[in-house]
């Protein structure tokens, strides 16, 4: 019997916030993607056996879709309306149940397809399915052939306990049941006819689960932040296109686990962090550290028999080695360097003496940091996938900015973020324009505290167009109030524009003394950059702008709009834990208070279903056009002919 579906998903888009500006120039809108037709699915094969209804993930298309004639169905945005290709999709393992599968060998997997697509099959045994229609079209688009045997397997039980290291748990990838189905020989076990048994089909599925969560969790994080806390993070969305075609891949190539590694994302800064990670797991199997005892402020030149596990301290976090023949209890220059750097990446004031807040951060137990590590690995997973070699990289907590070319930081700079009450999120984007000599128009927040608005503004009634003075123009219904381009504007001398949802972007500013800051969270949300008009021919030095140009169009005053030939991504992370080439810690204060939220759920399991996967619809054939049909052309001349 052939069952027709058609489902209709409203639309829904996530509604941004304007921090900085109710005027976006230069802003080319973002559509959000349309809701998507699930077209009617004929499901030819019965579902046998019932089972709990499993939610609502919508069955896929059987037949293929052409490039260019698909799109994405999900709420909000995140991915082109047209993605390409991700990479070829190599042909199944070369088994011997896939060189052999028929009708009879195939239709165990057949029938689970069929159950998930149903909603009709959750989990299997006791563990629930990340994504029904994913795994369904996974199979479907291999014949429902087995894609599993013992070595590929065991391979991926490996790199399921590998995965501590990256701050996940064996647990997350299937590992305990990986380990049973294998200790059972469930995937060398058919029945004498060929057809592998129920238990075979279900091993499969396990182990397909399991290999989909994994490439999911390192490529794109394994919680969702929507599911994490309201609000300040927003990331890009998981195309299945993707991960189905990942799944195929490595499980086509000789060595699963050299095929998984060479596509998850490497970064620096993550890899800096995995190996600050990996160091400290190492010091937490072996036992935590004893706290070192308060006492008098220590500095260079002091004697103290508490400088010994001091030294001991940061040896494990900076990686230092006290000097042969040195004495241990004496405070020498060479140790007062090293409590210089730690305090630094502490954020704290890099005096080199050892107070209560330095003896604080030295004596944070293993059983804080540990967590905070496994949370900021998880952080830049959410942004981190397919960065260019070139980006900008705003450390949010770290109130600073740094220019990446070829994966590496070149050039940084201090910043000034959001307060607490006007937090800057965090996400990612294309910068693709600079403003020189901006004009700015007063975000309503500001305006409301505005009454009159001084001579330095130019109001403007919103109802006649027309520019007005000596009004009360804190209604930003009514008034429009901008500073013209100038030495006081309070975006100073050029803005570099993201165009985003959050109206959110970097600019210059009048108000210098704030950089000299320890702690630097005084904007409204938009992110104060030190050194401007550096960082503007940092960007621009690709496309022939030296400082020499630079300077000339900000000395002439007027306002003036530079197009980027090649966007530049852009990434504001918010991460309370970095780590250096060394692989050296810097712990941050949480200014905005997001680590609870997130350290809570550390431990539990993805949430099933995740929303951010993104599966692409077939569109419907267009309707042939009479220019590009001569005989429906002739018919409709025809037709529309006078009778006579």
């Amino acid at each position: 019997m052939i069952s027709l579906l058609l489902f209709l998903r409203p639309r829904s888009r996530a509604t941004g916030r304007r921090c900085c500006s109710q005027s976006r120039v230069g802003d080319r809108g973002r559509p959000g993607l349309r809701p998507p037709l699930w077209f009617a699915l004929a499901l030819l094969v019965p579902v046998a056996g019932a089972a709990t209804l499993m939610g609502s993930e919508p069955p896929p298309p059987t037949d293929s879709k052409p490039a260019g004639q698909a799109r994405l169905a999900a709420e909000g945005a995140g991915l082109p309306a047209h993605a390409p290709d991700h990479r070829p999709v190599p042909s199944a393992p070369a088994s011997t149940s896939a060189a052999t599968a028929d009708a009879t060998t195939t239709a165990p997997l057949q029938d689970r397809s069929a159950a998930l697509l149903a909603g009709e099959l959750q989990q299997v045994g006791a563990v629930p399915v990340y994504s029904a229609r994913l795994l369904a079209e996974f199979y479907a688009e291999r014949d429902h052939r087995p894609a599993w045997d013992r070595v590929r397997a065991e391979s991926l039980l490996a790199l399921a306990h590998a995965s501590r290291a990256d701050g996940f748990e064996a647990s997350d990838f299937h590992a305990e049941a990986i380990a049973a189905l294998l200790a059972r020989g469930t995937l060398d076990e058919a029945e004498p006819n060929g057809r592998p048994d129920s238990a075979r089909a279900d091993a499969d599925l396990l182990l397909s689960d399991a290999l989909l969560r994994y490439l999911h969790h390192f490529q794109y994080g394994k919680y969702n932040p929507r599911h994490v806390g309201a609000g300040w993070t927003f990331v890009p969305r998981a195309d299945a296109e993707v991960i189905k075609s990942d799944l195929a891949a490595v499980l086509a190539a000789p060595d699963l686990a050299a095929a998984v590694t060479a596509r998850l994302p490497q970064p620096p800064f993550y890899v800096n962090l995995k190996r600050a990670y990996q160091r400290y797991l190492a010091l937490a199997d072996q036992g935590d550290f004893k706290p070192i005892p308060a006492g008098p402020n220590l500095g260079p030149g002091a004697r103290d028999s508490r400088l010994v596990p001091i030294r001991a301290r940061l040896a494990v976090s900076e990686g230092y080695e006290t000097p042969p023949g040195n004495d241990s209890e004496y405070y020498d220059d060479g140790l007062a360097e090293v409590v210089k750097a730690f305090q630094r990446r502490s954020r704290l004031a890099a005096d080199a003496v050892i107070g209560p807040q330095t003896l604080r951060a030295l004596n944070r137990p293993l059983e804080d940091r540990l967590p905070l590590l496994r949370a900021n690995l998880e952080r830049m997973r959410w942004l981190y996938r397919d960065l260019p070699p070139d980006y900008l990289f705003v450390d949010i907590t770290g109130f600073r900015l740094q220019l990446y070319r070829d994966h590496q930081p070149v050039w940084e700079t201090r910043t000034v973020v959001g307060t607490a009450e006007n937090q800057t999120p965090m996400f990612r984007d294309e910068m693709d324009h600079l403003v020189f000599n901006p004009t700015w128009t007063v975000p309503p927040t500001i305006q409301r505290k505005m009454g009159r608005a001084s001579g330095r503004y130019r109001v403007v009634d919103r109802r006649t167009g027309h520019e007005v003075s000596g009004v009360d123009a804190s209604d930003p219904r009514r008034y429009r109030i901008v500073q013209p381009a100038g030495p006081g504007n309070a975006l100073g001398q050029v803005k570099f524009m993201f165009p985003n949802d959050h109206a959110i972007y970097l600019h210059d500013t009048p108000s210098r003394h704030l950089f000299s800051h320890g702690t630097r969270s005084y904007s409204y949300g938009c992110v104060r950059v030190q050194n401007p008009l550096e960082l503007a021919a940092q960007v621009l030095e690709p496309f022939d702008w030296d400082s020499s140009g630079i300077q000339a169009v900000v000395r002439r005053g007027q306002t003036r709009y530079v197009n980027l030939d090649e966007p530049l991504t852009i990434l504001l992370f918010y991460l309370t834990a970095v780590a250096d080439d060394a692989g050296r810690v810097g712990f941050r204060r949480d200014i905005y208070g997001r680590d609870p939220a997130l350290l809570a759920v550390l431990d539990r399991p993805a949430h099933p279903g995740d929303p951010r996967l993104v599966f692409r619809e077939p569109q419907p054939e267009p309707e042939p056009s009479l220019e590009s049909d001569p005989a429906a052309s002739a018919a409709a001349d025809l037709a529309a002919a006078p009778v006579r």
